[in-house]
């Protein structure tokens, strides 16, 4: 049995235990994927399709829920699932990218570490996309890629059920593919037929949902998210944030109501107004968010591993070509296309959006770190699973021993009480209260009517709003018991009244 499949046995038990230990770790996003989910399964074909989220994570979180009723075990189902195949991807793109063995086995060791991590770190699915993403480039990079047939069909398969994951994988698929296909092409291959075939089966497999997205629409789309992202980067919402661009999206700074059908207009964030900018005609802000974001990213990316051996490997590993030319001595270019694509939206440059650059990072430094027949390769491999491994100690002791989300704590509390469940209307929250008021919504199935920042003095803006959460003993208590309101229930210091 290979190392990919010991290390996909290995990290099994680890996301069995993962789950188990954080019931409750949850996140707006999968609010969203969660409740489209729903909407598939019920047949509410209008409701369920997205323009903003993809709509494999939701296509899969509702197969899941035949065998797990429940919605939030479902989606944990999925992202195990997702987990298991970021380490077989993993490993299968270490391998065409002829990485030295020892070098596969260190990165094989730090790839279960991080998908364990993150199967709970949050409900979204950028461990999916990139898991098929780099499934579509292992493919694509192979030598048999070049003799067309089956192993180009598959590169284009999961470079298009990317796209279904999350719209941003159809530019950077196209472009992984082209890269590849300049591999190839630099190794004396004749690959036009096998990458023609290769785009062939990606646009099939991406063109239903486009169509569904266009008609949607009303012209052609690929989606709406990162137009939207690109928005509320815009100097509107920037302006408000000082000087980070880290503004809060409108569904969770304004009340509003969601249309009919719909338990939050989060589902689809497309609904929602945005103040558009241009970048042509605001080309200065443009600048300094591309500054900004990039200013993060390479921060982000050095600290992927504790020595920097990451960056470092990739921009020195194309000057040692001659010793050799293979794969991953010129990952450089995945890794500015993996990196680069989110520079002109709101990214902040989480790592969850830079997940493709790690096993390319990996690839580049174990290459250097185990030459082949180097007596000292087999402790490079072991430098370079720590090195890579002990950014994510933290996170995978957290993942590993549980750490609950203490708004969905309250929410779980308050979700159970019956004046809670009885009270009319929609639930809205004023003040930080971690996302306590969608996540109640979601629970009791009610629409979430949004947020602000304090209780507003024109009563009628509270229209709609049956049940309005607030920070227990804080000065908005004062204020609704003047209104005549009534408290109905509080848990973990987030009050719930019932409004008139």
């Amino acid at each position: 049995m290979g190392a990919t499949r010991w290390a996909m046995l290995a990290a099994l038990p680890l996301l069995v235990l993962a789950a188990l230990a954080n019931p409750d770790r949850f996140n707006p996003d999968a609010v969203a994927y969660l409740q489209l989910a729903l909407h598939w399964r019920a047949g509410a074909w209008d409701l369920a399709a997205s323009a903003y989220w993809g709509p494999l994570f939701p296509w899969l979180a509702a197969i899941a829920m035949s065998a797990v009723p429940d919605p939030i075990a479902a989606g944990r189902l999925v992202m195990a699932g997702s987990a298991l195949g970021f380490v077989a991807a993993g490993g299968a793109l270490l391998r065409a990218l002829e990485v030295p063995p020892p070098a596969r086995i260190g990165g094989l060791v730090v790839f279960v570490g991080f998908a364990v991590a993150w199967s709970v770190q949050i409900m979204t699915p950028d461990l999916l996309v990139t898991a098929l993403l780099m499934g579509g480039l292992a493919a694509a990079l192979a030598p048999r890629f070049a003799a067309g047939g089956a192993q180009a069909a598959l590169a284009g398969a999961l470079f298009g059920l990317g796209f279904q994951a999350k719209a941003v994988a159809l530019p950077l698929g196209v472009a992984l593919l082209l890269a590849a296909a300049l591999w190839h092409l630099a190794r004396g291959r004749r690959a036009v037929r096998a990458t023609l075939l290769c785009g062939l089966v990606l646009g099939l497999v991406v063109a239903p949902w486009i169509g569904v997205l266009s008609a949607r629409q009303g012209a052609p789309s690929m989606g709406t998210a990162g137009s939207i992202n690109l928005a509320i980067a815009g100097p509107h919402y920037a302006g408000a944030s000082g000087e980070r661009f880290d503004p809060s999206h409108p569904a969770f700074t304004t009340f509003h109501a969601p249309r009919e059908g719909r338990l939050t207009a989060w589902e689809e964030a497309t609904e929602m107004a945005y103040v558009r900018w241009s970048p042509l005609a605001e080309p200065g802000h443009m600048l300094r968010l591309l500054r900004y974001n990039a200013a993060l990213t390479l921060g982000t990316l050095g600290g992927f591993d504790l020595f920097g051996l990451g960056l470092a490997a990739v921009l020195i590993a194309p000057f040692a070509a001659f010793a050799g030319a293979v794969p991953w001595r010129f990952v450089a270019l995945p890794v500015a296309l993996g990196a680069g694509i989110y520079l002109p939206v709101l990214s902040n440059a989480e790592p969850r959006y830079l997940m493709l650059c790690l096993p390319l990072m990996i690839a580049a430094a174990g290459g250097l770190l185990c030459p082949a027949g180097g007596a000292l390769r087999w402790l490079g491999a072991v430098l370079l699973a720590v090195s890579f491994l002990l950014p994510w100690r933290h996170d995978l002791q957290v993942a590993l021993g549980g750490r609950a989300n203490p708004s969905f704590v309250a929410a779980r509390q308050l979700a159970g009480m019956p004046a809670v469940v009885a009270a009319p209307g929609g639930v809205a929250s004023v003040g930080e209260l971690g996302f306590a008021a969608i996540f109640t919504a979601f629970l009791v199935q009610r629409p979430f009517m949004g947020t602000e920042a304090a209780l507003p003095e024109d009563p009628a803006r509270l229209r709609g709003i049956g049940l309005l959460l607030v920070a227990a003993g804080g000065e908005a208590e004062a204020a609704l018991a003047a209104r005549g309101a009534r408290r109905v229930a509080v848990a973990q210091g987030i009050a719930a009244w019932a409004l008139p």
